[in-house]
């Protein structure tokens, strides 16, 4: 009696030993889950640091898709100048942080490069007024600032700035990734946006 009780025993422990194996099997055999994708992060390289792709040998020219077509026609009208500039869809590469470019800006030109890839139909007047008001900036001091304020470009705050203002004007969404960082924008940022605007 006593040995079978120790078989039976020694059957139970095979048996979850056998059936752990089983089950740890089964569950690391499964396809793994793909990884989430990051939140893209819309920006423009710094353009006083040269960083951008070179304005026609490193385009990749493409279409537009009828909604980021029609969303630029509808802000041009509204930035003085604008309509003087050559706005470009393209794929673009990544900015040298490594993420994501929706646009750039390119004075020597009066150039913007927007991307086809990474570019949300509703974010096309956020990102076409930044990048206009990279090319004021450069009309009205014919440079880009070189100061830093709270770790971010003041050339990059005053395009996230001067694009706030105008959305605010013209009622549209605006992506502020650099003011947000720098935690909004500063008077002395907003006196330049201001200044910007009256000037060109």
């Amino acid at each position: 009696m006593r040995m079978r009780d120790l078989f039976a025993a020694a059957l139970l422990i095979l048996l979850a030993v056998v059936g752990g194996s089983f089950l740890q099997a089964s569950l690391t055999t499964q396809a793994p889950v793909p990884p989430v994708e990051p939140e893209v992060e819309m920006t423009s390289a710094p353009l006083h640091d040269h960083e951008e792709p070179a304005y026609t040998s490193d385009l990749v020219i493409m279409e537009p898709s009828e909604c980021q077509a029609t969303a630029l026609a509808n802000v041009i009208p509204r930035l003085s100048g604008a309509g003087s500039v050559t706005w470009v869809w393209a794929a673009l590469p990544a900015t040298p942080r490594g993420t994501k470019a929706a646009g750039y800006a390119y004075a020597d030109h009066n150039a913007v490069s927007l991307s086809v890839q990474d570019l949300p139909c509703e974010w096309v007047p956020s990102v076409a007024m930044h990048e206009w008001m990279h090319l004021a900036t450069w009309e009205t001091y014919g440079e880009y600032p070189e100061a830093i304020e709270h770790g971010e470009s003041v050339t990059e705050l005053i395009a996230d700035c001067g694009s706030q203002v105008l959305g605010e004007r013209f009622g549209y969404p605006t992506y502020t990734n650099y003011a947000d960082r720098a935690g909004g924008c500063s008077e002395a940022v907003l006196d330049h946006v201001a200044h910007i605007l009256e000037t060109v």
